[in-house]
C-alpha cells in the first residue's frame, strides 16, 4: 500500500494518467534527483504527526450550549445543539458537524481543523446556514493554556468588506472545550461577542 501511495504521488507529479499506475507499479522508472526531491516533499507535507493525533482526542459526540452578543452592552442570546466531531481523510483532519437553532430557525454548520506540515500551523475553514461565504482561519497552539488561537476572515455581509475574528478554544478537560469569538469594535479593541461550551456525551 505504501509503495502504491508513492506511485500516486510520483503519478501526479509527472501528470502520468492514473490508468497507467499499476504498470509504473511493476516498472518504476528512474527518477532524476529533482523527481526524488519533489516526491520526498510531498509525503512529508502529507505526513501525520503529533498535531493530528491531538486534534483526533476531541472525537466524538458533544452537547453544547452558546452565548452570543452583537455588541458589548447587548443582553446575551443563548441557544444549544449537538456537535459530531470524526477525523477524516486518513487522520488528517478534525471534521465538525453541528445541529441547533438560531433566532427560533433551524441551523447547521460544518467545519474542518488540520495541521498544515508545510505552512506549520493549524487550519480551518467554516460555513453554515447562515452564509454562503466561508470563514478561513489560521490557528497557533499553547501548550501551557492548552489553547488554539486562531484568526479568521470573512466577507461581513452588511458592508461587503473583509472582516478579521479572534477566537480561542480552550481544552479544559477531555470532556470539556470552550470557544470564545472575539469581534473587533469600530473604535479599537475587540469584545466577546460568544462563548460555546462543549460537553461530551
Amino acid at each position: 500500500m505504501k509503495n502504491l501511495y508513492t506511485v500516486l504521488i510520483l503519478a501526479a507529479l509527472l501528470g502520468v494518467s492514473l490508468l497507467t499506475v499499476p504498470a509504473m507499479a511493476q516498472e518504476m522508472p528512474e527518477m532524476s534527483p529533482q523527481q526524488m526531491a519533489e516526491m520526498e516533499a510531498w509525503q512529508k507535507a502529507a505526513i501525520l504527526g503529533e498535531q493530528h493525533q491531538m486534534l483526533a482526542k476531541s472525537e466524538g459526540s458533544w452537547n453544547f450550549t452558546s452565548r452570543w452578543m452583537s455588541s458589548p452592552d447587548a443582553e446575551p442570546m443563548e441557544s444549544s445543539g449537538t456537535a459530531e466531531k470524526e477525523m477524516v481523510l486518513g487522520g488528517r483532519y478534525l471534521k465538525e458537524t453541528i445541529i441547533s437553532e438560531w433566532l427560533g430557525e433551524p441551523f447547521e454548520g460544518v467545519g474542518y481543523i488540520g495541521y498544515d506540515n508545510v505552512k506549520k500551523t493549524y487550519v480551518s475553514i467554516w460555513f453554515d446556514t447562515m452564509s454562503t461565504g466561508m470563514m478561513l482561519s489560521d490557528g497557533t497552539w499553547d501548550p501551557e493554556t492548552k489553547t488554539l488561537s486562531w484568526k479568521g476572515e470573512y466577507i461581513d455581509a452588511l458592508t461587503g468588506e473583509l472582516k478579521t475574528m479572534h477566537t480561542a478554544t480552550k481544552i479544559m478537560s477531555n470532556n470539556k472545550h470552550v470557544a470564545e469569538f472575539y469581534h473587533p469594535l469600530p473604535e479599537g479593541g475587540e469584545y466577546k461577542s460568544m462563548e460555546i461550551v462543549y460537553t461530551r456525551k
